[in-house]
């Protein structure tokens, strides 16, 4: 039951994610800047997921999925740290990069 509800908040975490993104960016970039960058916060998330999935899923079946799952949300949570710090659009674009390794 523990590992149910570890992976249903996991998901929600990364659906609510996905979904603030999309609500704020037109702020951030009133912030930041980098109005260039824009479609570039969604597409690096994209690109570098259709990279990383097929390797970590063949990783998780191979060495096990928890270690894989509790490594790839440890990512996560740096990943949003320093996302919510970023100071340009430049960093939020590549700060967006390790969201992918969460989706294992």
């Amino acid at each position: 039951m523990f590992a149910f509800t570890g992976i249903l908040l996991g998901l929600v975490s990364s659906i609510i994610m996905q979904t603030i993104l999309a609500t704020v960016l037109p702020s951030v970039v009133e912030d930041l800047g980098g109005e260039n960058l824009y479609s570039w916060v969604f597409s690096i998330y994209l690109i570098s997921s259709t990279i990383t999935i097929p390797i970590f899923a063949k990783l998780a079946d191979l060495y096990g999925r928890k270690r894989f799952y509790l490594g790839g949300m440890f990512i996560y949570l740096v990943g949003s740290a320093l996302s919510g710090i970023t100071q340009t659009m430049g960093q939020l674009v590549i700060y967006r990069v390790p969201f992918c390794f969460f989706i294992v």
